[in-house]
C-alpha cells in the first residue's frame, strides 16, 4: 500500500532515519518530530516506531558502531514509547521489530 493511498483519508507523516538505531534516534526524536501533528489537532490515531534491525548488528563485524545490547535496545524502545505517550496521549503505538531468531541454528 501507497502512501497516496490515504489521499483525502487520513495524513500520513512519515520521519525515517536510514542507518539509525535506537539509541541515536533517542537524541534527535524531539527534533525530528517537530511539526508532526498541529497544534492544537487530535491526537494522532497511531504511530509505527520500527528499529531493531540495526540495533542488532552483531559487535564484531563492520557494523559494531550500530549494535546495542539487548537491555539498551528495550530500555530505548520503552524510551521512545513514553515520548510518544507523552506527546499524544490517546495514540496507538505500533512496534515493528526483527523477528526473534533460534541462535543454535543461526550459528550453525
Amino acid at each position: 500500500m501507497r502512501t497516496s493511498s490515504f489521499l483525502g483519508k487520513a495524513d500520513v507523516v512519515l520521519r525515517g532515519f536510514s542507518g539509525y538505531n535506537t539509541r541515536w534516534a533517542l537524541r534527535v526524536l524531539a527534533r525530528a518530530m517537530e511539526g508532526a501533528a498541529a497544534v492544537g489537532a487530535a491526537d494522532p490515531v497511531a504511530v509505527t516506531v520500527f528499529f531493531g534491525a540495526n540495533d542488532t548488528s552483531l559487535p564484531d563485524w563492520k557494523q559494531v558502531h550500530q549494535h546495542v545490547p539487548l537491555d539498551e535496545y528495550q530500555s530505548n524502545l520503552r524510551a521512545i514509547c513514553a515520548y510518544f505517550k507523552e506527546q499524544w496521549p490517546s495514540t496507538k503505538i505500533i512496534l515493528i521489530t526483527p523477528p526473534p531468531i533460534y541462535e543454535p541454528l543461526r550459528i550453525r
